[in-house]
């Protein structure tokens, strides 16, 4: 089976399935492209473009990213598709981290009926996937950039992952 279908598969099955109230149909995080310090190189702008593809038919209506450039040269593309404007989240939560918790909750009350796209960074994926009910451990490997994660609501705060590459 392609991405593509895989991602179409998942997200059709959001459609389809009950879910509890102020979830997402599905909630998408990937990895900012390849870059060189803070911009995309040629690769990263291609693996961005690959990410539209993948994402065409999703109903992506949510996009998220950091400011940073390697970020928002991987998100606005897909946003564009999709006729909806890159929103910006903060990762900074002073000495202890990033907490995705907030953050996840700000989303299931912003968009409760949307595929939300969050272009990340290797180290916030993890906390973020958890934060939307993800049970696995995830880890990104740093030089990994095609890392495609789809979490679907599943109840009682939980949610079914599949992790994929583009």
């Amino acid at each position: 089976m392609s991405i593509r279908a895989g991602v179409r598969l998942l997200v059709l099955a959001a459609l389809v399935l009950p879910l509890p109230a102020a979830a997402q149909k599905a909630v998408i995080v990937a990895r900012h492209a390849e870059n060189a310090g803070d911009m995309l190189t040629e690769a990263g702008l291609a693996r961005a473009q690959r990410l539209v593809a993948v994402l065409v038919s999703t109903g992506v209506g949510a996009v998220y990213s950091t400011d940073s450039k390697r970020t928002l040269g991987t998100a606005t593309p897909v946003a564009e598709a999709h006729k909806v404007t890159v929103r910006i989240y903060d990762t900074a939560d002073g000495a202890n981290g990033f907490d995705a918790r907030p953050f996840a909750a700000a989303l299931r009350k912003e968009h409760p009926n949307d595929v939300v796209l969050i272009v990340a960074h290797v180290t916030t994926i993890p906390d973020i996937l958890k934060a939307f009910g993800c049970r696995d451990d995830v880890t990104v490997a740093p030089q990994a950039f095609g890392d495609l994660f789809v979490a679907v609501p599943t109840g009682a705060g939980s949610a079914a992952l599949v992790r994929l590459t583009y």
